[in-house]
């Protein structure tokens, strides 16, 4: 039994042996960075997709949010005319406070 493990050593040591051990060893090594490199990409894919759902909702949200201030500007406007007009037609003058 000792015998057929010397010989097996013997075997891994020579030339051929050591280079089937480097292309498994290679085989191996190869496999595991393209699966990490896999990995990273799906990573990097799920996170551009979260960023664009982000950009996405930011930019809805900003139109919407601009859409509300030119409506208020607008609105503080027609209130400025109309206390203008009960200030100079009717002797009124309009005072707003807010809390």
């Amino acid at each position: 039994m000792f015998e057929l493990m010397i010989e097996a050593m013997d075997n891994a040591l020579t030339k051929k042996g050591l280079e089937k051990m480097l292309d498994v060893y290679q085989a191996s090594i190869l496999e595991a960075v393209n699966t990490g490199f896999e990995e990273a990409r799906k990573e990097r894919v799920e996170i551009r997709e979260s960023i664009n759902h982000l950009v996405t909702t930011l930019d809805a949200f900003l139109k919407r949010l601009t859409a509300h201030e030119d409506e208020f500007t607008i609105l503080r406007a027609e209130v400025s005319m109309m206390k203008s007009i009960f200030k100079s037609k009717f002797g009124i003058e309009v005072s707003l406070q807010g809390k």
